[in-house]
C-alpha cells in the first residue's frame, strides 16, 4: 500500500513494483486484487501484456497507510 500511496502520479505498474520490492509479480497479484475489490485502486486498460497498470483512487486509506508505517 505504501508504494501505491507514494506514487507521485497515482499510477503503479505491477511488474515495476515487483522489481522494486524484489518479489514476484504473482506474489502481488492477490493483494492488488484485494485493493481493487476494496476500490482503493482501479486496473487500467491493458496496453501491453507484460505490464499491468493500476490507478490509485482517492481514499483516506492512503494517509492511514503512511501513518501506520511511521509507527515502526
Amino acid at each position: 500500500m505504501l508504494a501505491v500511496a507514494r506514487s507521485e502520479d497515482g499510477i503503479v505498474c505491477l511488474t515495476e513494483l515487483s522489481k522494486v520490492l524484489d518479489v514476484s509479480v504473482s506474489s502481488l497479484q492477490k493483494p492488488f486484487q484485494s485493493l481493487v475489490h476494496a476500490r482503493l485502486i482501479s486496473p487500467l486498460p491493458d496496453a501491453d501484456s507484460r505490464y499491468r497498470f493500476y490507478a490509485r483512487n482517492p481514499s483516506a486509506a492512503w494517509k492511514w497507510a503512511e501513518e501506520l508505517a511511521q509507527l515502526d
